[in-house]
């Protein structure tokens, strides 16, 4: 019995270990962008929601176009390569207001990530 508690504990341990390594850190990147908005301003801010969720607002002079917002993505959330992988789903929506909406799926070492979904909204 004490084997096997040892085991399900260790098994426990991995499994904690493994999930936060696989996920990109939004914490990282909020540290980042505001770093560069200290030296540089480009009228960006991000706000935490919690630990996976956060809200990235730029203003209507940025420099990030719907075109390269993965490759951005990619840079600022640090992801590894050949682990991690960005793909835009090509779902892409205009909605009546002239706002479009790409959504944008995470992938880790090739297997899609549950609600690893970023929607990048731009008008």
């Amino acid at each position: 019995m004490k084997l096997l508690k040892r085991k399900s504990i260790l098994f426990l341990s991995v499994m904690i270990c493994i999930s936060a390594y696989a996920q990109p850190s939004l914490s990282r990147m909020k540290q980042t962008i505001d770093n560069e908005e200290l030296l540089q301003p480009k009228g960006r801010s991000i706000k935490l929601i919690n630990s996976t969720q956060a809200g990235i607002l730029f203003k209507n002079n940025t420099e990030i176009l719907q075109s390269n917002a993965i490759d951005w993505l990619s840079q600022k959330l640090v992801l590894r390569q050949n682990e991690d992988q960005l793909v835009d789903e090509n779902r892409d929506v205009v909605t009546g207001d002239n706002y479009a909406v790409k959504k944008i799926h995470q992938y880790y070492k090739g297997i899609k990530v549950e609600h690893g979904i970023i929607a990048f909204t731009a008008n």
